[in-house]
């Protein structure tokens, strides 16, 4: 399987009519985490799946640790996770105080080892025939129906599901999260939505 794209034009930042440059976007075609993770470790080496899941909250609560202690965590043929802070503007550093400085983000910078591996990497342009519209019942029904097949999904993923736009995935899953169908995780751009208990 090869990776899709599409191409979409950049929104205008002056908010005029004058119309901005296309750029390709990758399709997503999903989520993979650390089940898939543990379960591919199993059946490519001696590791089982809970040593891996194990093996990987380690790893977790270890980066965790040394990003709050202010340090660069690197990892192997995937890159480093460098933390960023933020504080209201100043113009002189005695306007402020450490109390106001805080956590913002934590910035990835790949390792050059998966670029070069990724560089291999075939893509292909979208089929994108004239996208079909869903009306609620049925955008649920497919949101449920995503969710029966995997953990969690993104608003990114379910504005691919339902062929909507990023704003519109975000009003659905929080209508969809008011209403008890499913449940907020994360924060950010980390935040992901699960089916309800």
């Amino acid at each position: 399987m090869a990776a899709e794209y599409k191409m979409e034009r950049n929104p205008n930042p002056k908010g005029d009519s004058e119309q901005q440059a296309l750029h390709p976007r990758l399709i997503s075609q999903g989520t993979v985490g650390t089940d898939d993770i543990a379960r591919y470790a199993q059946t490519v080496s001696t590791i089982s799946e809970a040593d891996m899941k194990g093996a990987l909250a380690v790893l977790a609560q270890y980066a965790a640790y040394q990003l709050r202690e202010g340090y660069t965590v690197y990892i192997e043929g995937i890159g480093y996770l460098t933390p960023t802070l933020q504080s209201r503007p100043v113009m002189e550093t005695k306007e402020l105080r450490s109390e106001s400085v805080h956590f913002k983000n934590v910035a990835f910078r790949c390792d050059k080892e998966l670029k070069h591996k990724l560089k291999s990497m075939h893509i292909y342009k979208a089929h994108t025939p004239k996208l079909k519209e869903f009306d609620m019942n049925e955008r649920r029904r497919r949101l449920l129906q995503y969710l029966d097949r995997n953990e969690y999904i993104t608003s990114t993923d379910y504005a691919v599901l339902n062929h909507c736009s990023k704003y519109g995935a975000q009003q659905d899953l929080k209508r969809f999260t008011d209403e008890g169908v499913i449940r907020q995780s994360g924060y950010r751009s980390s935040t992901n939505y699960r089916k309800s208990k």
